[in-house]
């Protein structure tokens, strides 16, 4: 039985997981004040660990990562890629493995007054940065796992075993959103839920992909940058234990999203042979990396701007 009780008080802490749907449209339904907050989406690329351990660490020295039990760590990586135009890609990676370490531009941005974003220490504009795509969350001997609340609406994740002694390494691969990628999918009068709306079909459409019962679709690397379906007899093994099958993924995200990635993964591939070879499975969706919602709030007290004693605080806070 169910016991409703309500709480008086003169100052209320939120603090929301960035996924918080329901509590979102509550606010907004109550009159909450929020806006678009830009996030990233994308796609789970998965590699065969001792391919990132050769890659890394070369032939001589791969075998002793051993899926965990040798003495070096299993290799991972941070890769980033600034899509400014045709041909004005800039991009920077590093691991653990013994290449130069960089910091994960889409964790660490910070925005200036002037509209600019520092981006591993370059100055880029807003329009710029727009089109960046970066690794996300890797997880080195790990696995591809679901995360949806809703089996129409597929979501997937990845995650590490506490030994990395899985044979297969998954990451993140994932673009900025903006508002106006979100912006045709918002519902009328939902514009500061854009995101939410542009998740929601991203998911679903997946789900459809997949035929149902959270079987996620994949394409191979190669094939997400040709534009072709995968053949089912050549696809790599994936650790993704509810199944899955091949899709045209490139055909899952609006066109510039699409092209963002495709042109970082021939990037990618260019620092580390392989990465975008017949050995890499994309995954679909990432599309939760962090909140599509921002509650408005004061810069002197932080507390909201339409809902006084109301403090928004955590991911969900945008």
């Amino acid at each position: 039985e169910e016991v409703e009780e309500v709480i008086h008080a003169s100052a209320v802490i939120l603090a929301a997981g960035h996924s918080a749907r329901g509590l979102f449209e509550g606010l907004h339904a109550s009159g909450v004040a929020l806006t678009y907050q830009p996030f990233a989406a994308g796609f789970r690329i998965e590699h065969p660990q001792a391919l990132l351990d050769s890659l890394q660490y070369g032939a001589d020295l791969a075998s002793l990562a051993a899926r965990g039990k040798g003495p070096l760590p299993v290799a991972d990586y941070r890769l980033v890629h600034q899509c400014v135009g045709p041909g004005g890609g800039k991009s920077k990676g590093g691991s653990k493995g013994g290449k130069e370490m960089v910091d994960d531009a889409a964790e660490e941005e910070e925005v200036s007054e002037v509209g600019e974003v520092e981006v591993m220490g370059q100055q880029l504009t807003k329009q710029e940065f727009q089109r960046a795509c970066y690794s996300f969350c890797m997880c080195p001997g790990g696995q591809i796992v679901p995360t949806s609340t809703d089996s129409a609406e597929l979501c997937i994740n990845g995650m590490s075993f506490s030994r990395r002694s899985s044979p297969w390494a998954n990451s993140g691969l994932v673009s900025t959103i903006t508002k106006e990628d979100a912006a045709p999918y918002a519902e009328p009068g939902r514009a500061a839920l854009a995101g939410l709306d542009f998740q929601r079909h991203i998911e679903r459409k997946a789900a459809e992909m997949g035929g149902g019962a959270l079987i996620v679709p994949v394409q191979t690397a190669p094939d997400f940058i040709a534009g072709r379906l995968s053949d089912p007899a050549t696809l790599p093994q994936s650790s993704y234990r509810l199944g899955v099958v091949p899709a045209r993924l490139d055909l899952l995200y609006p066109p510039e999203v699409t092209a963002a990635v495709r042109e970082s993964l021939i990037a990618f591939d260019a620092q580390l042979p392989g990465y975008a070879g017949p050995e890499a499975l994309l995954h679909a969706p990432e599309a939760r990396t962090s909140s599509p919602v921002r509650v408005e709030r004061g810069k002197e007290d932080m507390q909201s701007v339409s809902a006084a004693g109301l403090f928004p605080v955590g991911e969900g806070a945008g």
